[in-house]
């Protein structure tokens, strides 16, 4: 199901920012690494984001999207919650040795 709600959102149909989240959220409570980068972990008044699946193509998965560039992101929601930002990576728990 996924995959048709990515091409709804390709074409405009539905929106990008909304699929991207719940993915990613359905991704990490499945002890999975995300695939939007959406999804941070706040902890000690910094931010870290939960790892990603295929990282070097995370910016063009954003941009297909139509998400902000990671750095607008991080920076936006350390503004909102009032966090350090940082290029820490936190792993779901369930990922967690």
């Amino acid at each position: 199901m996924v995959p048709r709600l990515e091409k709804l959102a390709e074409n405009g149909e539905i929106d990008g920012s909304d699929l991207a989240m719940f993915v990613d959220k359905t991704l990490i409570s499945a002890g999975k690494p995300q695939r939007y980068g959406m999804s941070f972990k706040f902890l000690d008044g910094k931010m870290q984001m939960y790892t990603v699946e295929d990282p070097g193509n995370l910016a063009e998965r954003r941009e297909r999207a139509m998400l902000p560039p990671l750095a607008v992101y991080k920076h936006m929601l350390a503004e909102v919650y009032h966090l350090r930002e940082t290029d820490e990576i936190a792993q779901p728990e369930t990922m967690k040795p």
